[in-house]
């Protein structure tokens, strides 16, 4: 079966670790992925659809996220995601 692969980075090597998630928009399913110690992360095994990445790092730091509509086949990288300031004002708006 054919499937996509998302790929990116959360600011680089100082938010190693941050927690990365991929939210299948019609599914509603959560995939969950921790950045290495470059601040890259993968989702694989992903079917066509539309997708959100975003992610959080010590509870003070949320990555804007970014829409990705998958085909079911090819690799989508370079999905850099920004660091900001968590507040209600951008929680809300963004998920």
């Amino acid at each position: 079966m054919a499937s996509s692969t998302i790929s990116g980075n959360v600011g680089g090597a100082s938010f190693s670790g941050a927690l990365v998630q991929c939210l299948n928009v019609a599914t509603k399913v959560i995939l969950f992925a921790a950045a290495d110690a470059s601040g890259n992360f993968s989702f694989t095994g992903l079917g066509a659809g539309t997708y959100i990445i975003s992610a959080s790092f010590l509870s003070y730091v949320y990555y804007l996220s970014v829409q990705v509509v998958a085909d079911g086949v090819s690799t989508f990288s370079g999905i850099n995601l920004t660091p900001t300031a968590l507040s209600a004002s951008n929680f809300n708006t963004q998920i």
